[in-house]
């Protein structure tokens, strides 16, 4: 099933739309199944359909990526300039997984990190605690010191913390 997916993907059998490509790579990293063929199929499918995407999907593919531990440095630096066009449109878990991926995959890309790290700051109140735990370690993961981002994340855990 999976190498006819694969071949369907490539072949033009079928045209997926983004948010298809999102949710089969996410399905597929949820489930830990890493088929590297199909996964090939869907970057290269995605790329060429990237800048359709809406954050919530270019967000997807990022983790799903990351899940499975596939470094793709060509998918991984066009989701990157996909999600920095998209910032505006982007939502507190977006911002925090967006990071997530590309710190578990080692992937320090400064025009994103800087622009999530802005982003985080001026929504950081609306954050839940796994996206605030999320951008703290995606940070340290990458070793990058950024005090105005961990200044708000400080006040906004200081402020849930009892």
């Amino acid at each position: 099933m999976d190498s006819i997916a694969a071949s369907s993907i490539t072949n033009r059998g079928w045209e997926a739309m983004p948010q298809e490509l999102a949710i089969l790579s996410w399905a597929y990293a949820k489930l830990s199944v890493r088929n590297l063929p199909l996964m090939n199929a869907i970057s290269a499918s995605a790329m060429k359909k990237i800048n359709e995407s809406t954050p919530q999907n270019i967000t997807n593919l990022a983790w799903a990526w990351a899940s499975l531990g596939i470094k793709n440095l060509t998918l991984m630096y066009a989701i990157a300039a996909a999600f920095l066009k998209r910032l505006p449109l982007a939502n507190p878990q977006n911002l925090s997984n967006t990071a997530w991926a590309f710190a578990k995959l080692s992937l320090h890309v400064v025009p994103l990190f800087s622009a999530i790290s802005a982003a985080s700051q001026l929504t950081i109140t609306v954050f839940d605690p796994l996206g605030l735990v999320n951008l703290a370690w995606s940070w340290a993961t990458c070793r990058v010191g950024d005090c105005p981002l961990f200044q708000a994340i400080s006040s906004a855990s200081l402020a849930r913390l009892p």
